[in-house]
């Protein structure tokens, strides 16, 4: 990955290793200000919440109850397991959360009374439970220079990636052992996992370094998350539903369907080459172009999948490819036939029904 050029890999390690550290401390200062944390109006509680909102949450409504006897009677009470983020592509990513502990009240809706008094039999323990959001992102960073630290002749540059963590989207919520969570538990505990999010922003967790920069500027670090391969995202289930631009893939994917069975028939009877050119393409039709192996490919359906709204991968299915020496492809023997090979690349935007493939980054090509 380093000989690749492409520090993605490192990024990731280096921002989930600081969510870590913080949880960490967070959870070392839940258990030190004791587990229950249940005298909610004292200085010590304001003064460290925010230290513990990694690991520990309470929820409970627009103003505190009289009398905190335990956290069941919080309308939310969640102690957290270790965060985690991983990367779809350079816009978003998916923040992982896990309720090692707690319960979630179905009362939610009353959370906007003063004082309510939580219904305990209306807690539902929710131990076990899993969210998955995605999340906006962006890059930020500090420029200056300073003599202590030497190079002078370059910029010192902190880098920072900021979560928008306030608009994130709830993509999967799962209980225990991935098991599936009632309508109802699952629609509070929603509401309140989005209340605990706008807690993470006031916390300030939603601000992490990225990795630094305070070399003397001769190479410069590349960071394309859309490229970086992560055979533990479930990209299908993470993606599903995306729009780009407000335009449904499926509509693409139906429009590139049709301009591929066309180009399929035509290429019986084949008027001009770039009619053909989603099911059949030829080295003998590049024109100006330098060949130094003559080829002919035989394309299945292509494909897109949205990443994000902005970033898309764009699959070509290879039925089969055949290499020759010569460009008489149609009298000479070819010299290999290949074939189900499957070659993908990332493209970012699309305007107007076009694909913008002027940024456009190859993925991977691979043998199915």
């Amino acid at each position: 990955m380093c000989l690749e050029g492409n520090n993605a890999p490192l990024s990731i390690r280096y921002l989930n290793a600081q969510l870590s550290s913080l949880w960490e401390n967070a959870r070392h200062c839940a258990k030190d200000s004791g587990a229950d944390a249940r005298d909610i109006k004292s200085h010590e509680y304001e003064k460290s919440k925010y230290t513990r909102a990694l690991a520990q949450y309470q929820f409970f409504g627009r103003k505190a109850p009289k009398a905190i006897r335990s956290t069941d009677d919080f309308l939310f009470y969640a102690m957290f397991g270790k965060p985690e983020l991983k990367f779809i592509c350079n816009h978003e990513a998916v923040l992982f959360l896990t309720v090692q502990e707690g319960h979630a009240n179905l009362d939610y809706n009353k959370s906007t009374i003063p004082g309510v008094k939580v219904n305990h039999a209306k807690n539902k323990v929710v131990n076990g439970a899993r969210a998955a959001f995605r999340v906006e992102f962006s890059r930020s960073n500090l420029k200056g220079r300073d003599s202590k630290i030497g190079n002078l002749t370059s910029k010192h540059v902190i880098q920072m990636l900021v979560l928008n963590i306030e608009s994130a989207k709830l993509i999967t919520l799962k209980g225990e052992d991935n098991k599936s969570l009632s309508p109802d538990v699952k629609e509070a505990l929603h509401f309140y996992l989005h209340k605990y999010l706008e807690f993470l922003v006031h916390a300030g967790n939603h601000v992490l370094f990225d990795l630094p920069d305070f070399d003397d500027d001769k190479y410069q670090a590349k960071i394309d998350y859309a490229t970086y391969q992560d055979n533990s995202i479930d990209l299908k289930a993470l993606c599903h539903g995306i729009t780009v631009h407000d335009i449904d893939i499926k509509e693409v994917n139906d429009s590139l369907y049709f301009r591929w069975q066309n180009a399929a028939r035509k290429a019986e009877r084949p008027t001009d080459f770039l009619s053909l050119c989603l099911a059949e393409l030829s080295s003998a039709w590049l024109m100006n172009s330098v060949i130094d192996r003559h080829f002919f490919i035989r394309f299945g359906v292509p494909e897109v999948r949205a990443l994000c709204g902005r970033e898309v991968i764009l699959t070509f299915d290879i039925r089969n490819i055949a290499f020759f020496k010569t460009s008489d492809l149609e009298n000479e023997r070819p010299e290999a036939v290949y074939a189900d090979w499957t070659i993908a690349f990332i493209i970012e935007g699309y305007s107007r029904g076009r694909l913008k493939t002027s940024h456009s980054r190859f993925q991977h090509c691979s043998l199915r």
